[in-house]
């Protein structure tokens, strides 16, 4: 048998080059693309007795000929094993006596593969020799290649993780099935489930319930900011519609109430959504507090200078895409406006729960803390939480209501996974507001329309 390299500029011209020179009594080894150009591998000669494959003692591969003749049909064509399973073909061509060879252990997929290799590599030599083409040396594994072979090695991965999963949970007590179930349907990511499905592993019912809180409670973290309380700068980010301007209404309100409007600032950097500046200047009024409009950093600076003597300064930020790394590049741009400055990511509760992870990956370590909203419009917060969980971002607080200035209050991130778990606990934004709210005009807050919530 003799090995012959034939490259043209495509497949149709190799072929019909090969049945001019060799003629049809040829066995196709490769076929795939060198450069620009394609490559295409034959065997001729299979009879001359040069290589007798049943002589070979590595050579056993007809045990699993009609298996891989199956994996052949389904791999695309430019698969690193093709040439292997092709070369197989070619090798059952000429033994079909194999199966009355004495005391022929059948091999195993694998193991037929590093034999066919072998017996290229046994045939490389005469090909080089004999290539009627001068061509460059076989270039390496292209991209794609290899992006088709990581891609079956995960699908199988994944595949065996499932079945895995699966078996586990099938000998799960009845109360962790039912956890895990309602979980699932909650939003509660996959990857967080099968963990979480190892830890109730052996766990009585009785203690399911407080095993998972415990397991939720131990993975999400509490930020020690109150920026009601202590003050400072700080910069509200999130995607369109989170609830951002709603948010930055309450917590002025509400320190307004402990330190005096007049140690309360406010600045806009929202200009993408229309009348977001008259709105903000209108609220800035009802409060009595200061607001600044600014539109680039190098204003934000100066705003931030001239608001130094300020308690609390709160910053409106617009609205990001979601398909776009605009997040992260904002809060680059504010951190570099102030020292002091500190981002919080507004979350929605209501949103997917892709949605909010992709936001907390987009500003770990960024982000100084999170706020969650709009808890009042959705079932359950299981999405935001398992958002949270391993992100490194702490809770500050959550809004659960549009009124001003109650529906905020600080938050641990105990307490939104009782809230989540609808246990006995104090409502957020239940907390009475003060009766000086009447001396800041907070009745006419109240019903004051914060529009299309940013």
């Amino acid at each position: 048998m003799n090995i012959k390299r034939v490259v043209e500029k495509d497949t149709r011209t190799a072929f019909e080059k090969i049945k001019a020179l060799y003629g049809e009594d040829t066995a196709i080894l490769s076929n795939k693309k060198v450069g620009s150009q394609v490559e295409v591998v034959v065997a001729i000669d299979l009879n001359d007795g040069s290589y007798a494959l049943e002589d070979d003692p590595h050579a056993n591969v007809g045990a699993v000929v009609s298996k891989s003749r199956a994996r052949v049909q389904s791999q695309n064509s430019d698969a690193p094993t093709v040439d292997w399973m092709q070369a197989r073909r070619a090798a059952e061509q000429r033994t079909s006596d194999q199966s009355e060879r004495p005391h022929a252990a059948p091999l195993s997929e694998q193991e037929s593969i590093d034999q066919v290799r072998k017996l290229l590599e046994k045939t490389r030599p005469e090909a080089e020799a004999s290539s009627p083409t001068a061509v460059a040396p076989k270039p390496e594994p292209s991209l794609a290649s290899l992006a088709l072979e990581m891609g079956m090695l995960r699908d199988l991965f994944q595949s065996h993780i499932e079945n895995q999963m699966a078996q586990e949970r099938n000998a799960l007590g009845l109360s962790a099935k039912d956890m895990l179930r309602t979980l699932e349907q909650q939003s509660v990511q996959q990857q967080q489930l099968a963990r979480l499905q190892t830890h109730l592993n052996g766990v009585e019912d009785a203690q399911v319930i407080d095993d998972t809180l415990d397991w939720f409670n131990e993975r999400l973290c509490t930020s020690d900011l109150n920026p009601i309380e202590e003050g400072g700068i700080y910069a509200l980010v999130g995607l369109s519609g989170v609830g951002k301007t709603t948010t930055i209404a309450k917590l002025a309100s509400q320190a307004a109430l402990i330190h005096g409007r007049g140690n309360i600032a406010l600045i806009t950097l929202d200009h993408n959504r229309i009348g977001s500046r008259e709105q903000m200047k209108l609220f800035g009024m009802m409060l009595g507090v200061d607001v600044i409009n600014t539109s680039s950093t190098a204003e934000l600076k100066r705003g931030l200078a001239a608001l130094g003597s300020k308690r609390l300064v709160l910053i409106d930020t617009a609205g990001v895409s979601l398909r776009s790394n605009g997040l992260s590049v904002l809060v680059d741009s504010l951190m570099s406006s102030h020292p002091r400055l500190k981002v919080l990511l507004t979350l929605a509760a209501n949103n997917q729960t892709a949605i909010n992870q992709q936001n907390c990956d987009a500003l770990r370590g960024k982000a100084a803390g999170t706020i969650v909203t709009k808890l009042d419009e959705t079932l359950d917060c299981g999405g935001v939480v398992s958002a949270l969980v391993d992100s490194g971002i702490g809770l500050v607080g959550a809004c659960e209501g549009p009124e001003i200035p109650g529906c905020y209050t600080p938050m641990t991130s105990t307490e939104l996974v009782a809230h989540w778990f609808d246990l006995d606990t104090e409502t957020p934004g239940s907390s009475e507001v003060s009766t000086a709210d009447t001396d800041l005009g907070f009745s006419a807050l109240t019903d004051f329309k914060v529009g299309a919530a940013q």
